[in-house]
């Protein structure tokens, strides 16, 4: 019996999920409310508060999912650290703008319909401030800043964080932007990063 419940209410959830995507429309037009989400997904309003106290808690819950996914990938791409805090120094820089920021920017495009229904047309607050520890915490990674010689100021550290992401958000809005372009980008930048002169 429980483990019906459990499956029936993932099928709620997953279904309200996936019509929340659907109505980011990539990006174009309308904010998205609760109403429209239950009506693309056929279930009643009163199915959806059973399941969330408000619309909020379920905009939380799908956005957190998405960080937790883009967290993923960036650690399966080493822009991240996947365990042991002393294996940096091992990293290869290279390796990571060629091959791991080429394998991250394929993971953003793959899921364009759902960063497209935080950041287009209004950006959810949430969803952004979360994104921009994410990626400041790969830009510190990737670029050594564990070394006291090497940390940033923090309003730099700040600039850089939301450059880095407003690029990325261009990257998932304009399927025309070159790629390797967006390559060269991040290898000058992380080139600054690595030089003893900035």
């Amino acid at each position: 019996m429980d483990g019906r419940y459990e499956r029936k209410k993932q099928q709620t959830n997953d279904a309200l999920k996936r019509a929340f995507y659907e109505l980011s429309d990539k990006g174009k037009n309308q904010l998205i409310k609760a109403t429209d989400v239950c009506q693309k997904a056929g279930i009643a309003r009163s199915t959806f508060y059973s399941h969330y106290e408000c619309y909020e808690d379920f905009v939380k819950e799908t956005a957190d999912e998405l960080i937790e996914d883009a967290k993923s990938a960036l650690t399966g791409y080493g822009l991240l650290p996947a365990g042991n805090e002393a294996d940096r120094n091992r990293i290869d820089l290279d390796y990571i703008y060629y091959v791991g920021m080429d394998g991250y920017l394929t993971f953003l495009r793959e899921n364009q319909e759902r960063f497209l229904a935080f950041i287009s047309p209004a950006q959810n607050a949430y969803f952004i401030s979360r994104y921009r520890e994410l990626i400041k915490a790969a830009v510190a990674f990737t670029t050594h800043q564990s070394d006291e010689k090497k940390k940033l100021d923090p309003l730099f550290d700040q600039w850089v964080a939301d450059a880095v992401m407003s690029t990325m958000f261009l990257w998932i809005r304009d399927e025309s932007i070159d790629r390797t372009a967006l390559m060269d980008l991040a290898s000058r930048l992380r080139n600054l990063f690595a030089s003893k002169s900035w």
